[in-house]
């Protein structure tokens, strides 16, 4: 059985659970149809990669058996390629919204959502962000934002620099909708 770290107040937030029972994170691979859940999945620190042309590349060979995927759970809408291909760990999303396709995910795999690792990977490119000092963004980043904000992460892979700024809040506040309210 699984222990409720934060209950479901009926705010239609996920409990969050945690167990001795759980593998390693889970890692995965999202078609093109679901750029937007892949999006939110890498804000709550998930490992996912993004293919948008996926059932394409699957047909033309690329990734046959899916090479190169291994250990990650394929989520796609394309019941066709589920047919075709029948992946091992595959989740066929039914739900149109973003937010219902996540708890989708968290609700069947049974996923360990928590504050700890959310925002920790780049929203574009999926690698872990990394703390920079801030003389490292120094005239990468706004004049403004440098004078206000001490603490940045930088990707290591693009290089893509991120700060606590408002559109954090936008986030903190979509994330609100799996973790529940935000602890202080």
């Amino acid at each position: 059985m699984s222990k409720i770290d934060a209950g479901d107040a009926g705010d239609g937030a996920v409990p969050v659970r945690s167990g001795a029972n759980r593998e390693a994170v889970p890692r995965f691979v999202v078609d093109g149809m679901l750029g937007r859940l892949a999006r939110w999945l890498r804000i709550l620190g998930f490992d996912t990669v993004y293919i948008p042309p996926l059932a394409h590349a699957l047909a033309e060979g690329y990734g046959a058996g899916l090479h190169g995927w291994r250990g990650r759970t394929l989520l796609t809408r394309n019941t066709a390629l589920v047919r075709r291909w029948v992946p091992a760990n595959c989740l066929l999303i039914e739900c149109d919204r973003w937010d219902a396709q996540v708890r989708q995910v968290i609700h069947a795999l049974d996923l360990e959502v928590s504050w700890q690792r959310c925002l920790t990977r780049c929203v574009r490119c999926n690698d872990l962000l990394e703390e920079v000092d801030p003389a490292v963004v120094r005239g990468i980043v706004p004049d403004y934002v440098f004078a206000v904000h001490v603490r940045f992460r930088c990707c290591p892979s693009c290089r893509r620099v991120y700060w606590p700024g408002t559109h954090r809040r936008g986030m903190l506040r979509g994330m609100e909708r799996f973790l529940g309210p935000v602890v202080s």
